[in-house]
């Protein structure tokens, strides 16, 4: 995963990517306790990575997240945004 959003992830592979308009399911651990979890999702758009990454990028919108699903991706990104603030 390259990018974290609560709308959807960019991600990278070195591996083909599904094309555009396909269904995937993103498999992402999230916290200390490490809550796995399998979103649903739509590809947006893949494109060539350029240097000084190799392989694929890909953008993926989240569809149909349950509420436990959406929380867990929240608190995902609150948490990260909270141990940032507190390195600066």
């Amino acid at each position: 995963m390259v990018e974290l959003s609560a709308s959807g992830v960019r991600i990278a592979s070195e591996d083909e990517l599904p094309k555009a308009g396909s269904a995937i399911t993103v498999e992402a651990r999230f916290g200390a306790s490490v809550t796995y979890l399998r979103l649903p999702g739509q590809v947006k758009w893949v494109r060539k990575a350029e240097s000084p990454l190799k392989g694929h990028l890909a953008g993926i919108t989240f569809r149909r997240l349950t509420q436990r699903q959406q929380l867990a991706v929240e608190f995902a990104l609150y948490e990260f945004r909270r141990r940032a603030a507190a390195l600066s």
